[in-house]
């Protein structure tokens, strides 16, 4: 059987917690989002980079930070 913890019983601590779980899941929703944006950004910007240069899949890794398989999945994805 599970016990409740002691606090539980405490309506005041109850709160408190539920609301600081609810603070922490929405920064971590927010910053999952954030990150979801940044790697899209930089998709964009490899295939705006692989459609308007003749840069080698290496340099436009590093110029974007993403990885030469990303960019070569990029590549043959759009071609």
């Amino acid at each position: 059987m599970n016990a409740l913890p002691p606090w539980y019983e405490d309506g005041e601590a109850r709160r408190a917690f539920v609301l600081e779980r609810a603070e922490r899941d929405e920064r971590s929703a927010l910053q999952a989002a954030k990150r979801r944006g940044r790697q899209e950004a930089r998709v964009e910007m490899a295939l705006n980079l692989l459609r308007m240069t003749q840069l080698d899949d290496a340099t436009i890794a590093e110029a974007v930070t993403l990885t030469e398989d990303e960019v070569r999945r990029l590549r043959t994805q759009n071609t």
